[in-house]
């Protein structure tokens, strides 16, 4: 007698364009489901443009609940329908909300949490609830080795089933789509060009970069990808720095990977991170990085030729690692640096942890 597949629950706010949704989504994509029950509770699936990598195989249900306070319930009912062996939930403030409601479901459900981002580390409150409740939680999976010192030093966050697994990079699928020949990115022939991709806001560090970009020669210009609030106020940023020529705001692509293969370089700006996925997508396609030290990248492109990485988050810091990138010898990254994140073989990680957190 074939013995059942054990049943594992994922659980997100949304699939809409980020760095979490798109490690999460990827991760699904890349579970055996022949050995796995896999199902995907998205508690707002609007604007849902990772849904489209979901295979068939995994059920996706949708909560229906924009807010998490509202969705909760709804999610605990389907908690105690499914009766899963394992529930993964990411994102702090989910996290969170799931802890407090791990009383309402079945006793034999397991919790892990995937954390983040580090950001919550600023935050009294935010400190003082995952003191509280992630200690409770059956595992904790940490994007970096960084993040994770990063809890256990700052909070002694100290778990018994803690582990480092990095996000999944669909490297095959990023190079195909990279290569569509509809997307033209549009940079200058003479120009150096930079760019940048995320939401327009204080966390992404564009304002870092803008100041960065005026200490550099006028040849260096920047494409940005993304809409965010901050939007309007970079603009007048870069108006009152007087770097309007050099720079394009390109809005969202749901394709970026054109614009990132074509690139002299791309640029991280962040103030903070978990692990940025679009570093690993940029060295995928032999794409230089330029870098703040977040999340331990200082580390982990060290030894990555025609990579910088500045020495601490800073305008200043920013534009000397700008400044070696121009002066120095520019070529492509080898694209084997990124071969421990292949998707396949994070999957098989993710597969062995779980089974390892539901058997004990």
């Amino acid at each position: 007698m074939t013995a059942p597949r054990p049943r594992l629950l994922f659980a997100i706010p949304t699939l809409r364009p980020g760095g979490a949704e798109r490690a999460f989504s990827t991760l699904v994509a890349n579970l055996d489901t022949e050995r796995f029950d896999v199902r995907l509770a998205v508690f707002d699936t609007a604007g849902a443009s990772f849904l489209q990598d979901v295979p068939a195989a995994v059920e996706v249900v949708d909560l229906g609940s924009p807010r998490i306070r509202q969705g909760v319930a709804p999610f605990v009912r389907l908690v105690r329908r499914l009766r899963p062996d394992a529930v993964v939930s990411t994102l702090e403030h989910l996290n969170q909300a799931l802890c407090v409601s791990r009383p309402a479901w079945p006793r034999t459900t397991r919790h892990v949490v995937r954390l983040a981002n580090v950001m919550q580390l600023a935050s009294p409150v935010s400190r003082a609830a995952v003191r509280a409740l992630y200690p409770f939680a059956d595992g904790l999976i940490f994007q970096s080795q960084a993040m994770r010192a990063a809890y256990e030093t700052r909070l002694s966050l100290r778990h018994a089933r803690a582990a480092v697994i990095e996000n999944p990079l669909a490297v095959e699928r990023i190079r195909q789509r990279a290569a569509d020949e509809a997307v033209v990115p549009g940079y200058r022939s003479d120009a150096i060009n930079l760019l940048a991709i995320g939401r327009y806001e204080p966390v992404k560090g564009f304002d870092l970069l803008a100041e960065a970009l005026a200490r550099t020669p006028a040849a260096v210009t920047l494409t940005i990808l993304g809409d965010g609030p901050d939007r309007a106020q970079f603009e007048a940023q870069i108006a009152r720095l007087g770097i309007g020529g050099r720079v394009r705001l390109a809005g969202y692509h749901a394709n970026p990977y054109p614009f990132v293969a074509q690139a002299d370089a791309l640029v991280l700006s962040s103030r903070s991170e978990g692990f940025p996925n679009v570093v690993l997508e940029a060295l995928a396609l032999g794409t230089p990085v330029v870098a703040t030290p977040v999340a331990g990248l200082e580390s982990f492109l060290a030894g990555v030729p025609h990579c910088q990485v500045a020495r601490d988050i800073s305008a200043e810091a920013l534009a000397e690692a700008l400044s070696r990138f121009v002066s120095t010898p520019r070529g492509r990254t080898p694209s084997d640096v990124v071969a421990p994140f292949e998707a396949s073989a994070v999957a098989r990680r993710w597969e062995a942890y779980l089974l390892d957190v539901i058997a004990a």
